[in-house]
């Protein structure tokens, strides 16, 4: 069966997983039927028509369709066997090379059947996603610091990347959403890559624990200005 891939994206003002296009290849006659479960929406695009969860979807031959789902959602979704509608009537043949119902080579020998309708299978798996809103600021002042660049990683040493963000100039960064597939018990870690000019480097490895959803989880840290001391030796010309 095709396992399409799955991203986030934005849906009718909403963040969601959403697979990628899947286009059904066959006779725009014959369709397939589909029963959406609960908690996913499946839409028809070429035929711009959708339906949620326990509601069915024809899809035509040549369509294109796609699955979102909470961005919350876990586990695999199989959708089992999809026969094709139509039935055709043909002559019994025997056939050779490729059995394709739309690339047969073969030989007329004469009978008339009726032979069932291909079927189509695919899966999707859903994968929780989450991200990290984090705050800035000066440790002397508490104003915003820009430029910040921070990683967020799956392990507390900071081996496995899961995201990255950069301050601006209001203090905050949002990191993009990614899968909590590998996270233990909701548990990651952030830890600045790059200070902004004129801050040393938090070497603090901060802990966050994050849930799948819209809200980020967040996080306020703070960077120490990196101050110069310049000394100056006042000499009497005189001497």
């Amino acid at each position: 069966p095709a396992t399409p891939t799955v991203t986030v994206v934005e849906v009718n003002g909403k963040d969601v997983q959403k697979t990628a296009d899947i286009t059904l290849q066959g006779d725009p006659q014959n369709s397939i039927t589909l029963t959406v479960p609960d908690g996913v929406t499946a839409y028809n695009k070429t035929k711009t028509t959708q339906a949620e969860g326990g509601k069915t979807l024809t899809i035509y031959g040549g369509d294109t369709f796609y699955l979102t789902a909470e961005l919350s959602r876990s586990g695999t979704y199989r959708s089992g066997e999809l026969p094709g509608s139509v039935k055709t009537w043909s002559a019994l043949v025997l056939k050779t090379g490729n059995h394709s119902q739309w690339n047969t080579k073969s030989q007329d020998i004469g009978t008339i059947e009726t032979s069932d309708p291909d079927s189509v299978s695919f899966s999707v798996t859903w994968k929780p996603q989450a991200r990290v809103q984090l705050t800035k600021k000066d440790a002397t002042d508490s104003k915003p610091v820009a430029g910040a660049v921070y990683g967020v990683y799956s392990d507390k040493g900071c081996n496995t990347k899961l995201a990255e963000m950069r301050t601006g100039e209001d203090g905050t960064a949002t990191s993009g959403y990614f899968s909590l597939e590998g996270v233990t018990d909701g548990t990651v870690y952030v830890k600045e890559l790059t200070a902004p000019e004129g801050y040393f480097c938090d070497k603090e490895v901060h802990t966050v624990t994050v849930a799948a959803g819209e809200t980020p989880a967040t996080l306020t840290v703070s960077d120490q200005p990196a101050e110069v001391y310049v000394k100056i030796t006042k000499k009497d010309i005189d001497t």
